[in-house]
């Protein structure tokens, strides 16, 4: 029992000496003079960190108006597309009365030109079409409803009526009866075509020289190779080539 009272003793003593020694460290540390760092200031943030934290938000807002940009482009062309096959069969069932021949149908043929010219440039190439048919049957009735239709294409867009009745006079495969020449060149002053002035005088001059009979062969190497033409027809057209001529450089004075 004394050996294990001694090693109690000994035990207590080594705490009071370790409390002791750990007191005087305490004493030594509150008597040294540490420095200490002043508190900082919070760090500016630059450009890049900015960018880095809106980054993501940017992206999905380019994202969001890309889609939305490209959508609408989209829906408009397919929109585009069905009104374009939509009006196929609308333009065949107008092309049809306009080539009717009956004598009672003629207001239905004008009204039908009327209509078609309702469809802008996408006409046009049926509306000359129409033209040259009927003056090669010489239905006058039917070929002047689509002088008016064409003409009042042109007010509404000009530039794609005007190209394809420069065509008309200029095509070097003659492709096109003389009164389908005579329609075009009276339809380009109708539709202010100033642009196919220097044509409309490139065509006079080629008629210019001479008495009609004279310029019956120029003619023929103008018109459809099937076309019988005559001094009249050179006539016509050479009234038509003044008419416009003087229409147009009327228009393009101040």
């Amino acid at each position: 029992m004394a050996v294990v009272g001694d090693d109690a003793s000994d035990v207590e003593v080594r705490i009071n000496a370790l409390a002791a020694r750990q007191d005087a460290l305490n004493a030594r540390l509150e008597r040294l003079d540490i420095p200490r760092a002043p508190p900082t200031a919070p760090k500016a943030r630059t450009f890049w960190d900015i960018y880095q934290m809106i980054s993501p938000l940017l992206q999905a807002l380019i994202i969001a108006v890309l889609a939305y940009v490209l959508t609408g482009r989209v829906t408009n062309a397919i929109q585009r597309e069905q009104l374009d096959l939509s009006g196929i069969k609308e333009m065949r069932e107008l092309l049809v009365r306009l080539q009717g021949t009956k004598p009672e149908e003629s207001s239905d043929r004008q009204a039908a030109a009327v209509t078609l010219a309702a469809f802008g440039r996408f006409a046009v190439g049926p509306l000359i079409h129409a033209l040259d048919t009927a003056q090669r049957e010489a239905r006058l009735d039917t070929a002047e409803a689509v002088e008016r239709a064409l003409a009042m294409n042109g007010w509404s867009d000009p530039i794609p009526v005007c190209s394809a009745l420069s065509r008309v006079i200029g095509d070097p495969a003659q492709s096109f009866h003389v009164e389908t020449h005579r329609s075009a060149i009276d339809v380009l002053a109708r539709a202010n075509c100033r642009a196919q002035l220097p044509a409309l005088k490139a065509y006079a001059r080629q008629l210019a020289a001479g008495p009609p009979i004279e310029a019956v062969p120029r003619l023929q190497k103008i018109v459809d190779a099937d076309t019988t033409v005559s001094p009249a027809n050179v006539e016509k057209i050479r009234a038509a080539l003044t008419r416009s001529i003087d229409i147009l450089e009327r228009q393009e004075s101040p």
